[in-house]
């Protein structure tokens, strides 16, 4: 009998690539210049040891924060990157060819994002991790969880730590367009892995929150845009004279609430200044602060639906196929018990809140809703706010005022 062709072993993936170089090299060339025009980035070119495997923690302020520290540094990084970025075609294989980021889930841990960074560690290559998981709606840092010193420690590479100084004056995560002014990208402290072996998980964490902690706003130096605040109501969606949810419009460098009349213009130390001299917000952190004190009444206060939005594209990625179909466009509304998506061919897909994992808002109109089996990407028009959705859809689920990343 003749014998059967014996299944060929796949080979194992390489993540360290010598187009990684090339790539290097070419980002370099046309983002330097780029960004300083654009943004007035500034840096100190750093050399990591090309004989040593290193992970190079950031703390995260805007969308282009891979490329600062690409900038910055001598070798090419693989930063991990939420499973979204990998579902969008072409787009995806493109970024997938040229950079080899690491996919990772949205919030929690990976142990295949684990496997993998341990994988460029043992090629002695550079992996770049954003342990804050997302940029900052407010300029506050966000929380970092204890799983990336135990990362650090299972990697047995050495650990480069940096900051990233006025992301958020230049590219708050709410706004549509950035500014000139102060942005700086540096390495604050390098650890050996045999200095990290020698620590516990505990007390590597906390060298991590402490040189990856970055002053909040205000700030001495000056972000200048004539649409400084542009999509302002990406974030904010209560008025604070008022309280009338939704009503907020921007347009250049201020706005108003069509409710009451309330305006108020967004300047360029990153503070607010209102019509009213009653109202004692000064900064994003107060607004955003006193949006969690009314999420129990706004939940509760309503007819119908608590939120409803006209408008918005529904797009689904299924585990199972790995890319996004579009499901339509219509309404987006959320009661106490689902969310609810209304599109306008007459079909309806309902989620209940109790199947829900993750809710996460996207550079400014967009939403993530992530239930066990698939993904929903929902994208809505100007003035659409999904932060609102966030806050809501937890508080619903019993899991109180939680931090939205």
């Amino acid at each position: 009998m003749p014998q059967k062709d014996k299944p060929k072993k796949r080979k194992p993936k390489k993540w360290c690539r010598k187009r990684d170089w090339i790539t290097l090299f070419l980002v370099k060339i046309i983002m330097i210049p780029y960004f300083f025009i654009k943004m007035g980035f500034r840096f100190r070119f750093t050399r990591l040891r090309l004989d040593r495997p290193y992970l190079v923690l950031c703390n995260h302020q805007t969308f282009w924060d891979p490329g600062f520290l690409t900038m910055m540094y001598n070798r090419p990084i693989h930063f991990m990157a939420t499973d979204n970025l990998f579902t969008n075609g072409f787009g995806s294989k493109l970024l997938t060819f040229f950079f080899g980021p690491i996919p990772k889930r949205k919030q929690g841990g990976d142990i295949q994002a684990v496997r993998a960074a341990l994988k460029i560690a043992s090629e002695g290559g550079v992996v770049g991790v954003f342990p804050e998981g997302s940029t900052t709606y407010d300029g506050r840092p966000t929380s970092i969880d204890m799983g990336i010193a135990q990362l650090a420690r299972k990697m047995k590479a050495d650990l480069a730590l940096c900051n990233i100084e006025g992301g958020y004056g230049s590219d708050p995560r709410w706004a549509a367009k950035t500014r000139w002014g102060y942005l700086t990208c540096r390495e604050v402290q390098v650890l050996t892995a045999e200095e990290i072996a020698s620590m516990t998980d505990e007390e590597l964490h906390a060298i991590i929150v402490e040189k990856l902690t970055v002053s909040p706003p205000p700030s001495e130096h000056r972000y200048v845009s004539k649409r400084r605040a542009e999509s302002i109501e990406s974030a904010v969606y209560i008025c604070p004279r008022c309280g009338a949810v939704s009503t907020i419009v921007s347009s250049g460098t201020g706005f108003r609430c069509t409710a009451c009349g309330l305006t108020g213009t967004y300047n360029e130390d990153l503070t607010f200044t209102f019509d009213d001299s009653s109202i004692g917000i000064k900064l994003m952190s107060e607004w955003m602060d006193m949006q969690k004190e009314h999420v129990e009444r706004v939940v509760t206060e309503y007819d119908q639906y608590i939120f409803e939005d006209d408008g918005v594209r529904f797009t689904i990625s299924e585990r199972s196929i790995g890319k996004r179909v579009i499901l339509g466009i219509g309404y987006l509304r959320l009661d106490s018990n689902a969310v609810s998506f209304c599109m306008s061919n007459g079909s309806e897909r309902t989620i209940e809140l109790s199947g829900i994992d993750i809710v996460s808002p996207v550079s400014g109109r967009k939403l993530i809703i992530t239930t066990r089996e698939n993904s929903y990407f929902l994208i809505g028009g100007k003035g659409f706010n999904p932060y609102k959705y966030a806050q809501a859809i937890y508080y619903l689920k019993g899991e109180g005022i939680k931090e939205i990343k």
